[in-house]
């Protein structure tokens, strides 16, 4: 009978860390407003490091090309936040040479002075043929393509 029961709660155990890994925290879709470009999709910040106040996380990411072109480079930041709202870290997403339709996974590492519980997906760099399809947003100007700010997203972690 105790078998039974050590095998059941091992179970129980490995299953909710499966489904716990596999499950993503959110999906982004770039830009918010239009016909999206590409989607972000983040999954748990992982832990790997902590030293004098700061904590390193690494984050199982991935990106698909929602558009009808190749996306040859696009660049976001990653702002994170505390419960407070307050931002308390940073990180950052480079995409390059996705076709239509592709998916790709990679880590990110980012660094914070605490534990972010929420996040912001802000574009940093956007080539003119990827900038001409985001809508207009008020305020910014393209043609400072390595600091467009072409729509910034925010999610919960």
């Amino acid at each position: 009978m105790s078998k039974i029961v050590v095998v059941t709660v091992f179970t129980m155990i490995a299953m909710s860390f499966l489904a716990a890994k596999e499950a993503p925290t959110q999906a982004i879709n770039w830009p918010d407003t239009g016909s999206p470009v590409v989607r972000v999709t983040l999954g748990k910040f992982k832990e790997i490091s902590f030293v004098v106040g700061r904590h390193n996380y690494v984050v199982d990411a991935m990106a698909e090309n929602l558009w009808s072109r190749k996306i040859s480079h696009l660049g976001f930041n990653l702002y994170l936040f505390d419960k407070n709202k307050v931002r308390i870290g940073d990180g950052w997403i480079t995409l390059d040479n996705i076709v239509p339709g592709q998916a790709i996974k990679f880590q990110t590492t980012v660094h914070a002075l605490g534990t972010p519980v929420s996040v912001e997906l802000a574009a940093n760099f956007v080539p003119p043929r990827v900038a001409a399809a985001c809508p207009a947003e008020e305020g910014v100007d393209y043609s400072e393509l390595r600091s467009a700010r072409c729509c910034a997203f925010r999610g919960w972690h």
